[in-house]
């Protein structure tokens, strides 16, 4: 899934990630060599640069299967995490 295809399902559902909404941000990895959660990390600011035609990051399981139920409503057809 691109960046620029969850954003539209963000969009259209006015979905808000985990990571978002959470206050803790997601994980990532810190110049000092630790792996922690950073508040100002998520799928919109992965602490990289990033296009629209990149694979979104920073996101978990439960923001797949949102997605995944969004674009099954979308396209008619059974879309789901493996």
């Amino acid at each position: 899934v691109t960046v620029a295809q969850f954003r539209q399902f963000t969009v259209d559902s006015n979905y808000r990630t985990d990571a978002e909404t959470s206050g803790r941000g997601s994980g990532r990895h810190h110049p000092d060599g630790t792996w922690r959660d950073d508040p100002d990390c998520n799928w919109r600011n992965p602490g990289f640069e990033q296009s629209d035609d990149h694979p979104v990051v920073c996101v978990n399981w439960r923001d797949a299967s949102a997605f995944c139920a969004w674009l099954s409503r979308k396209t008619g057809r059974n879309c789901r995490l493996p």
